[in-house]
């Protein structure tokens, strides 16, 4: 057999290679029989196609039937998880982002091998500078895989499946500060009229973070489909379809009468699965989602005159102490901010009419209270046409 080279990726006896003569990226196996290496072409020069290409391939033709967790690649199941089940929902660059991480380290380990180095992988990315709360999240995907290879529709992969254990990772809520000093209602309207009206994307951010006090992350992946925006119902849930829950929790909430307008506007000209928080790009033509709002806030600090640790966090913070200023029991404001969870009993809570409905109705008296601070208004939708990602224009403010 030839002398092993660094292969760019592997799957079992397979790898992938370049055709020295047209460039384009091969399926690669070594013929025990005729004692040579071949190839079959994938026809792209694109890596990340190849790879694709070459996951299909390998998952079709294997179809694995159930075996124990030490006769199993974990780079098999985690493929065939991201294929089947991560691919079309919002945990897509989670479960893409864990699985290379997991290519680079564990390579062809078996998954029983594999969950027994979870304290060398956990000590591997914490030495490349990762935090516990990314670790965790990594983690938390490989196990997905592993019960999802098990329970699998199209048939068992795995017979069993013991999961990556998280033990030794900290604690994300132990002895950490809040992200960005709470803001006072004054702060938060000046913050509010600073937002220019190029800047659509970060008032419709502002208006779903101060009605929900959900975490940046949240509102910005919130999808405007029946799943996360149940209007009939009168709720909003912030984890979105297909993203395996974090210690970061996200809850389902009550909807203030304040939101409902705004999410009811943009359901009715918006197309189902775009998020809330679009921004126009105009050199493009097009709306895309936006990925974070550091720099946005950064031009709300310089023009609205804020403190430096002013940040995405200080509207969430503040309002979280105005809630208890204004008598919130504190284990209705911990669910709102998704310190706590619910039970398996709680499941259908959110359900009935009185749920959160203290921290709910005083969210809608301080939304009140700001309006007469700001000079916009809070209250009043974005006219539907200008929402519409079907046409080419700009985010109108009212």
């Amino acid at each position: 057999m030839p002398k092993k080279r660094q292969r760019e990726y592997q799957l079992g006896d397979y790898w992938l290679s370049r055709d020295p003569k047209s460039g384009n990226w091969c399926r690669t196996w070594f013929d025990g029989t005729q004692r040579q290496t071949r190839r079959a072409s994938l026809a792209t020069e694109d890596f990340e196609r190849a790879k694709a290409l070459f996951d299909d391939w390998w998952i079709e033709r294997h179809s694995p039937s159930e075996q124990p967790g030490e006769k199993v690649e974990l780079a098999e199941v985690l493929n065939i998880y991201f294929k089947e089940h991560a691919r079309p929902w919002a945990s897509e660059d989670q479960a893409a982002t864990a699985i290379g991480h997991a290519a680079d380290f564990f390579q062809n380990d078996s998954v029983t091998a594999a969950v027994g180095r979870t304290t060398e992988y956990i000590e591997h990315r914490r030495a490349a500078g990762w935090k516990d709360t990314t670790i965790g999240r990594e983690l938390s995907v490989f196990n997905a895989a592993g019960n999802y290879a098990v329970k699998r529709p199209k048939g068992a992969v795995l017979q069993a499946f013991r999961p990556f254990s998280t033990d030794g990772l900290a604690d994300s809520t132990e002895d950490k500060p809040p992200r960005g000093a709470p803001a006072s209602l004054d702060m938060m309207a000046r913050a509010i009229d600073a937002i220019s009206k190029r800047d659509g994307h970060l008032f419709l951010f502002t208006m779903l973070t101060i009605n929900t006090l959900c975490r940046p992350g949240a509102a910005l992946e919130l999808v405007l489909d029946d799943h996360q925006v149940d209007l009939e119902n009168g709720l909003v849930g912030l984890n979105p379809k297909g993203r395996t829950q974090t210690k970061k929790y996200r809850p389902i909430l009550p909807m203030t009468e304040s939101l409902r307008p705004w999410l009811a506007t943009a359901m009715q000209a918006t197309p189902r699965r775009e998020r809330f928080v679009m921004r126009w790009i105009k050199r493009h033509e097009e709306w895309r989602p936006v990925a974070c709002v550091k720099t946005g806030i950064r031009g709300l600090r310089k023009d609205g005159k804020l403190p430096a640790d002013f940040t995405a966090y200080s509207f969430r913070h503040g309002l979280a102490r105005e809630l208890r200023r204004r008598g919130v029991p504190k284990d209705q404001v911990e669910y709102q901010l998704g310190h706590r969870r619910l039970s398996t009993t709680d499941i259908y809570a959110p359900y009935e009419p009185s749920f959160n409905g203290e921290a709910r109705d005083a969210l809608d008296g301080i939304l009140a209270d700001l309006d007469k601070l700001t000079d916009r208004s809070l209250l009043r939708p974005i006219a539907p046409v200008a929402l519409d990602l079907r046409r080419k224009e700009g985010v109108r403010l009212a």
